[in-house]
């Protein structure tokens, strides 16, 4: 099996904390920023996107209940 990217979500209370600690101790930059999520990558294909738990309710109630899993 060859694995060519990863994507993990996190839903977190302050992004830009948990930017500055993936930025600082896993090698990521950060893709694209907002108030309520940040998103981060790697030179490996790795990504990650953190929002904050009213971000992902304010989706939720945008798409509807079973979209996000």
């Amino acid at each position: 099996m060859n694995i060519v990217s990863s994507a993990v979500s996190r839903t977190v209370a302050d992004p830009p904390a948990s930017s500055r600690f993936f930025t600082s101790h896993l090698g990521c930059r950060e893709i694209l920023a907002g108030e309520e999520f940040v998103a981060l990558g790697r030179n490996d294909g790795a990504r990650y996107f953190h929002p904050t738990p009213e971000a992902i309710a304010e989706v939720t109630s945008l798409l509807g209940p079973g979209h996000l899993s």
